[in-house]
């Protein structure tokens, strides 16, 4: 794995509005007996709290961000098992399903007299997550600043009582094969979690090429295209990398359940956990983000598609579907020297580039 000081491209350096305000109301966090906080920014935060605070995070590119600087980083589904903490700090998370999934986890580790802390930036909809804080026991607004909120949760023993379950939010939609016999599995938090989302679709549709020997799916998600095309041709070896703990734990049932074979890892761009090795591939194929958070970052696909040349062998493939205003098939030629249009319409467009030296 590269040093942290080549993976820097995709963080800033300064703090996030929402660490300010974790800062502002520092003595107040530091007091607890134990504090945890759920899937922080990838900033300096966690340098300037103190060493007995920890962090879990579902998120790989955060991960290194701060376990390069701290050592009680933790990285996964679920939270740090057998401990419990009087603060746990929740940072808002994209949508309302995944608010709730985390809030369960939360109150799974918090102590019986403890509390939960909401933090999120108004454009990430805080407002509507202390609304739905307030089904969870007694809440109070702590702080106001920097266009974000800070929400202090005293949960409801009955929301306590019970271990966490990851079990009971599974969410699934049949993969679209044909025979309606094979399931997509996806958790709260991961992309398009209740129907196959119109790229991909439009993907399988207008890209049903076969393809053979071995491809790497970039931004695997559940596993959707993976999946698809190791059912048509099952001598076909798939490699998933995705930067979200969820989307590949959802990848890896995904290939289970339908009696599918693929190996999976966590990743930021080529930048993976051990176990990943960087062989000469037949071709990639990918719907990759343009988000991170609520917030557009093209730099993730970016820097992929400059590095994705050198992971490939002669003659191999890179298959990429996107939002058609996107300006990748320049940057595709730039790099390739070559970017064909395989299929287009009003919103999406499917390009092939081909590596010939």
């Amino acid at each position: 794995m590269p040093p942290f000081e080549e993976l820097n491209w995709k963080f800033p350096r300064m703090l996030a509005n929402s660490s300010e305000v974790v800062l502002r109301n520092i003595d107040q966090l530091s007091a607890l007996n134990g504090l945890l906080l759920i899937n922080p920014p990838a900033d300096e935060l966690m340098q300037q709290l103190g060493e007995t605070v920890q962090a879990s995070t579902s998120d790989f590119a955060t991960y290194q961000r701060i376990s390069s600087k701290r050592s009680n980083v933790h990285f996964g589904v679920e939270l740090p098992r057998n401990q419990q903490f009087q603060g746990v700090l929740l940072f808002m998370p994209k949508a309302k399903e995944e608010l709730r999934f985390r809030l369960a986890q939360a109150c799974s580790v918090v102590d019986p007299n403890g509390f939960i802390f909401l933090l999120g930036h108004k454009k990430e909809g805080i407002a509507g997550g202390s609304t739905e804080l307030k089904k969870w026991g007694r809440a109070c607004k702590v702080d106001t600043a920097r266009h974000c909120q800070l929400w202090q949760l005293q949960p409801d023993q009955k929301h306590c009582s019970q271990p966490f379950d990851l079990d009971n939010y599974w969410q699934s939609y049949e993969l679209p094969s044909g025979d309606n016999r094979h399931k997509v599995y996806n958790l709260p938090g991961v992309f398009s979690m209740n129907q196959l989302d119109q790229g991909t679709d439009f993907l399988l549709k207008e890209y049903p090429f076969p393809l053979k020997g071995h491809w790497l799916d970039f931004a695997c998600g559940a596993g959707v295209i993976g999946a698809w095309h190791q059912l048509k041709n099952p001598d076909l070896k798939i490699t998933g990398v995705d930067t979200s703990a969820l989307a590949l734990h959802c990848a890896r049932k995904t290939f289970a359940d339908n009696g599918l074979q693929g190996d999976f890892f966590a990743a930021n761009g080529f930048s993976a956990e051990p176990g990943y090795k960087r062989l000469p591939l037949d071709g990639i194929i990918t719907n990759p983000p343009f988000h991170t958070g609520v917030k557009t970052d093209y730099s993730v696909t970016e820097q992929f598609i400059t590095e994705s040349v050198k992971n490939l062998r002669r003659g191999g493939r890179m298959v990429m579907v996107a939002n058609s205003f996107l300006n990748y098939p320049a940057l595709l030629d730039s790099v390739y020297g070559n970017c064909k249009t395989i299929a287009k319409n009003n919103k999406f467009a499917i390009y092939e580039s081909v590596r010939y030296e």
